[in-house]
């Protein structure tokens, strides 16, 4: 597979970080670590009482 203008050999395996299903991956991803980033900071409250 040959790379286009624009493509660095690097990024040769990401043609689609420009398309609007990979952007709405993203966006799910980013939402996904913030969720998270705020559930592993957030302090404990039940403590292991699941019932």
């Amino acid at each position: 597979m040959r790379l286009k203008s624009w493509e660095s050999p690097r990024s040769g395996r990401q043609r689609n970080t420009k398309s609007k299903q990979a952007s709405a991956r993203l966006r799910q991803l980013k939402k996904r670590n913030q969720q998270l980033r705020k559930k592993l900071t957030a302090p404990e409250q039940n403590s292991g009482v699941f019932f």
